[in-house]
This record gives C-alpha cells, structure tokens and sequence, in this order.
C-alpha cells in the first residue's frame, strides 16, 4: 500500500526501491512495537528444540532473518547459532551454516539446520522429493463456514513494479512463474482477535511455494491476522504475523527426526485472542494423520 503511493519514476530504479523497501521495513517494525507487545529480539533469543551430531533444530523467532548479506543486519539465525554454538559455525561458509528450508521473516516456530555436508544431503533430498510433513498454526481473519478446505491453486510471482516481492494466485493478470501449490487448512476454533472475528487454523502445505500458506489463506478471503504483506499494509495493529511452524517431520536414511515447536496462539500467551468454539483437537488431527 506503501509503495503504490511513491511515485513510478522511483520505483524504476533498483537502488530507490531497495531504500524506500527498507524505510517501509523498519517503519512496520517500530510501529508494531509502539502499537503491542511486540518485542526486539537479540542474539540470545534462540530456543534449541534438539540437537545431535547431525542437527539443530530451533524454535525460530518471529521478525528474524535467516540470514542476511547486509552486515548492519545483526540478529539473524545465524548469527544467533554462532553466538550460542560458535564451536559449529563453518566459516568457510558464508553465512556459517547450511540451510536446508527457510521460514519468512515473519513466520515462528521449527527450523531445522544440519551440521554437515552429509546431514544437509540427505535432508535436501528428502525435501526435494516431498516426502517431509510440515505442519503449521495460523490465525486467520473472519470464520470459515468449512471445517476443512484443501486449495490446489498455483502460485507464482507478482510481476508489477513495487510489488515483485509479493507471490499471488495465477488468475491474478499479472502473476509469472506460476507453479503448482496446494495446501490443506483445517478448522481448529473460532473466536474472536482484538474484538474481530477470527479463526484458529492447521495448514499443511503439500508443496513449498514461496508465501504460499499465506497467499492461499488470502485467496479464500482469509488473510492470516498480522500479515502486512497482503493486506496490503493495513493490518499493522497485531504485535506479530500470526504463522507459526508446528511440526515438522523428517525422514532421513536411517531415521526419522520429529519436531514440535509450542504452540504461540494461546489465549495467556496473547489475551486478545479468544476462542470462543473449539472444532478440532490439534493432537488429534496430528495422530491421525501419522497413522
């Protein structure tokens, strides 16, 4: 929303939009914590979930990089690994570990980063071929009237000047690149978010497009609550997006590695959440659904 009041003739040039990009940035990240609850994360907020020889699996905070090529960026995950485990950072490496899957910036919960050329491998090849589960929570905008729907619709990227940072659904005109995603979300209750309707979701995606939980929660016409991206710079007054990676099941080799992050969208956790109807028990759907 931001960008499209700028002038055209700035967007033109890459290095205005790379400034006018980081404005917008940083002015989300200080209005949301002037607005909520919403807190600065530093180097030592990482939560390790497990840790082997091979992997580390943490419970990534939401607003943080991966990693980032800019060096005033600090707080990133990896640097956040090297700066509780500096003994595993490879500095051959650029950014000192290797990456695998990625969450967005904004996204919460399970991060799982292998610790050698090996252990990456092997992971890259069971993502590649699709046969890793990922599941995660969400708080969408409005109530679904279906307790579950499966979106098969292709995502591709949003070619229009100021906003080719955004992915979008393939009948959007000017949308490239398209490429299959499907994702089934389900109902797990219905309540209200700040006073506004809202509903509490598990989303598992059966492909990994870039945004693509996000972009299909905003196809169905419910934008998932925080998501300034697409809603197009309005829903700026939630202290975070509300995505989180619950779990994520990994099959390698000779193992099968299993990762839960807590739950984030808990009523003590944050009050302007509250349930009001409970459809479906998380545990539930997750233990039937490995059987």
């Amino acid at each position: 929303y931001m960008l499209s009041k700028i002038p055209i003739s700035l967007l033109k040039n890459k290095l205005s939009r790379d400034i006018l990009s980081k404005i917008v940035f940083h002015y989300v990240r200080i209005r949301r914590r002037i607005l909520s609850m919403s807190t600065i994360p530093g180097l030592q907020d990482l939560t390790t979930i497990h840790q082997c020889e091979d992997y580390i699996a943490i419970d990534k905070h939401y607003d943080v990089k991966i990693n980032d090529n800019d060096p005033e960026v600090k707080v990133t995950v990896a640097n956040q690994l090297k700066e509780k485990y500096p003994h595993l950072a490879d500095e051959k490496l650029c950014h000192h570990f290797r990456w695998v899957h990625r969450l967005d910036y904004a996204t919460s919960g399970v991060l799982c980063v292998p610790l050698s050329k090996k252990a990456a491998r092997d992971a890259g090849i069971s993502f590649q071929s699709r046969i890793v589960k990922k599941y995660y929570l969400a708080l969408v905008r409005g109530h679904l009237c279906e307790e579950q729907v499966c979106v098969d619709k292709p995502v591709g990227v949003r070619n229009e000047l100021g906003l080719t940072h955004m992915m979008c659904t393939d009948e959007t005109p000017s949308c490239g690149d398209k490429r299959e995603a499907k994702t089934r979300l389900t109902v797990l209750e219905r309540g209200e978010y700040d006073s506004e309707p809202a509903s509490k979701l598990l989303l598992e995606p059966f492909t990994g497009r870039r945004h693509q939980l996000r972009v299909h929660c905003h196809h169905i016409g419910h934008p998932i609550v925080g998501d300034f991206t697409y809603s197009e710079g309005k829903d700026l007054s939630p202290y975070r997006m509300m995505l989180h990676a619950y779990r994520l099941i990994l099959p390698l080799p000779n193992k099968t590695m299993d990762f839960t992050a807590p739950d984030k969208f808990l009523p003590e956790i944050d009050d302007k959440w509250k349930p009001s109807q409970i459809i479906n028990n998380v545990s539930s759907l997750l233990e039937s659904d490995d059987h």
